[in-house]
């Protein structure tokens, strides 16, 4: 399982995410991250976090599962709040 560390950069306006999988770092600036590990909430500091969390169950890894709900994430990605963790799931799964 790699590991997860995030620190927040305060020198800019928005505050830009790093996190660090195992020995690689990824410097990034975003407002939500989509996901479909299931224990994310109970993995990870949720106050820490500049960023919203969806956590998204599919049937499957193939396109229509992930079409038929495109209209809700796209509504999750204007609304989900700095360390809030939202979930949504394909009604076929």
């Amino acid at each position: 399982m790699p590991r997860f560390v995030k620190n927040r950069d305060t020198s800019s306006p928005r505050s830009a995410s790093e996190i660090t999988f195992s020995s690689r770092k990824f410097r990034a600036r975003f407002d939500v991250s989509l996901t479909i590990d299931k224990g994310f909430e109970f993995e990870h500091n949720l106050k820490n976090l500049s960023f919203g969390v969806i956590v998204l169950e599919t049937a499957n890894n193939q396109m229509p599962s992930y079409e038929r709900v495109s209209e809700e994430l796209v509504w999750l990605i204007q609304y989900v709040a700095p360390g809030q963790v939202v979930r949504t799931s394909d009604p076929q799964r």
